[in-house]
Formats: structure tokens, C-alpha cells, sequence
């Protein structure tokens, strides 16, 4: 189940207030941004080049927006049958680093757990499923530490191959850590209709296939009473058929004997006429 209108409005708010106002840092790669908004994210929204001055005068409704379609719904991160807790995590790596790259490492997170899914960074009935084994495997805090330790991975990776990017080290371990839970915390599940749905479904297929049994059993039964009377026609399927033979041969004896009779009657006459 999706979070509440309600629940998504804070969860966004919080990403805003994390991300701050407007900032231009030159080795940010991603240029000028404000509230999390870079100035090609908001290029591709507004559908043309935007300049930094547009970056600064950003409206919180404006992001707010952006967050909801591009950040949340749009990939479909709401709809990951995870806890609520999972989710925001996704979500704000996905503001940090796209969310095809935290999707990925989304599914790098439950190979660690233990299930096998492809890291192509597509949210589909796979990595849904994947995600539902996953939390089911190992539990809702154990799948959402594997992706804290996925992307503080990620960021020594991104350090290692660009030295510039060590200014940022602190601020996004720090960020990251943040989303890990203690061991026992207590988790927001996917959601009751979600469990409810699925359970309706199995008993219903359950049911079906029940039925399918039943009328299988069925016929199997009136197909064994058939067989039953059947059964000492075919046992004496061979007599029959000679008894048929005989009576075959019967017919042949009285049409030829009958021809005989008629022919040796016609002769009498025909020989009484001649006298």
C-alpha cells in the first residue's frame, strides 16, 4: 500500500529540509541547485534549459512536484512492497544519486539478502517480488541495513574514483547513516490491504484449484461407473463377435438354401409345362 497523502508530504518536506536552500559548490557535478533540485532536473522539467537565477527561485510547491513525479511515484518507489522505512531510504538515495542508480542499489541490497534479482535498475513484477522475498527473508531492519551498507559503499567507490567528490565524504556518510535502524526497531509494513489483498487472492486460488479437484474427482468417478458397466460388455467382446460371425454365416445358409429351393421349384414347373 502506498503512503498517505499525508505521509509522502512529510517525507518530502524532510528531503527539502535536508537538502536545503540554493547552493552552486564547484565540484558538486550536479551545478546549481535548490532544495535538492539541480539545474538539469529542473531543465528536464520545465522542458528547456533553465538558467541559475529559475534554480534560485525555485517554489517549494515546484519541488515538491518534482519530488513526487520524478522521485517517488514516477520510478514507482512507493509501490516497493517494503516497509515505509526501506522506501524513504530509496527515495532519498534517489535524490542523491537518480533514482535508477538507487534502484540499483536497491537490488544490490537484496542480493545481499540472500535473493537472486537482475541490478538493471527497472522497478518491475521481479524486483517487487525480489523485495518481498527479500524483507521476508531476512527481516524488515536486515534488508534496510543491507542498502545503508550499499550506498556508504557506493560512496567510497564514487571517492575512489574521483578525489574532488572527498569534500562531500562527511556530509553524505553522515546523511546515510542516518537511515540505518537498531536491531529490533519497529517498522511501518508495506501496509495491511497489501497482506490482506494478497491473502484474499491465495485463499481465492486456493478455493479455485479446490473446485477444480473436486469436479476432477467427479468425473473421474462417473468416468469409473461407465467402466463399470462397460466392463462385462468388453470382457465378452469376443464372443460377441463370433456369435455375430455365426449368425453372419446362419443368414448366408438361408439365402443360398432359400435360392436353391426356388430355383429347383421353377425347373418343376418349367418341366410340368413342357409335358
Amino acid at each position: 500500500m502506498s503512503a498517505t497523502d499525508t505521509e509522502v508530504k512529510k517525507i518530502i518536506d524532510a528531503v527539502i529540509k535536508r537538502e536545503g536552500g540554493y547552493v552552486d559548490h564547484p565540484n558538486d557535478k550536479g551545478g546549481a541547485t535548490n532544495m535538492g533540485i539541480t539545474i538539469g532536473t529542473l531543465s528536464a522539467w520545465m522542458g528547456r534549459p533553465a538558467t541559475k537565477n529559475e534554480v534560485k527561485a525555485l517554489t517549494k510547491e515546484a519541488a515538491y512536484s518534482i519530488y513526487l513525479q520524478n522521485y517517488w511515484a514516477g520510478p514507482g518507489i512507493d509501490r516497493i512492497p517494503v516497509c515505509l522505512e526501506t522506501r524513504i531510504n530509496i527515495f532519498d538515495a534517489g535524490v542523491m544519486s537518480g533514482p535508477k542508480t538507487a534502484i540499483q542499489r536497491f537490488q544490490k541490497a537484496i542480493l545481499a539478502a540472500g535473493v537472486l534479482v537482475e541490478t538493471d535498475g527497472v522497478l518491475g513484477p521481479k524486483t517487487y517480488r525480489a523485495a518481498l522475498d527479500a524483507e521476508a527473508k531476512v527481516g524488515a531492519v536486515a534488508l534496510n541495513n543491507h542498502y545503508v551498507r550499499v550506498r556508504l559503499q557506493a560512496v567510497q567507490t564514487r571517492i575512489r574514483q574521483d578525489r574532488t567528490q572527498a569534500v562531500f565524504e562527511l556530509g553524505w556518510n553522515t546523511r546515510i547513516e542516518k537511515f540505518r535502524l537498531a536491531s529490533g526497531a519497529k517498522t511501518t509494513p508495506f501496509g495491511p490491504k497489501a497482506v490482506a489483498q494478497s491473502t484474499t487472492n491465495k485463499a481465492a486460488a486456493v478455493s479455485f484449484l479446490s473446485g477444480l479437484g473436486a469436479q476432477a474427482a467427479d468425473l473421474a468417478a462417473a468416468a469409473q461407473s461407465q467402466a463399470d458397466i462397460l466392463r462385462p460388455l468388453v470382457e465378452f467382446a469376443p464372443v460377441l463377435r463370433w456369435v455375430f460371425i455365426g449368425l453372419m454365416v446362419v443368414s448366408a445358409g438361408f439365402t443360398l438354401y432359400h435360392v436353391a429351393t426356388k430355383r429347383s421349384r421353377e425347373k418343376e414347373a418349367s418341366q410340368m409345362a413342357v409335358e
